[in-house]
This record gives structure tokens, sequence and C-alpha cells, in this order.
């Protein structure tokens, strides 16, 4: 627990390697809700795979 807080706290200390740099993203995305069974669906679902393929 203690090497956890040490580093936390060093966090600030040195500027981050490129290397370790990850975007961060926020998809907005258009759901339909369908009234039958209550559950809802992407209007357009590739997008999140789209945008699990830029995490990895």
């Amino acid at each position: 627990m203690s090497a956890a807080r040490y580093a936390l706290f060093r966090v600030d200390e040195a500027p981050p390697h490129t290397k370790n740099w990850r975007p961060q993203l926020l998809a907005f995305l258009n759901v339909q809700r369908n009234d039958e069974d209550e559950s809802y669906a992407l209007r357009h679902p590739r997008v999140l795979n789209f945008l699990y393929q830029l995490k990895a």
C-alpha cells in the first residue's frame, strides 16, 4: 500500500511520457427504445466497435 501511495504522490513531479499517453473519449450515441420489451438498441452500433479499436 505504501508503494502505491508513494507513486501517486509523485505523479505530478515529472511530465508524462508520450508512450504512456492515451486519448480520453466521450461518445454520445443515439439510442432507440423498444416499447414491447422495454429494451434499448443503438442506432449505429459500429461506432462502439470503432471506439474500442482506438482504445487498444
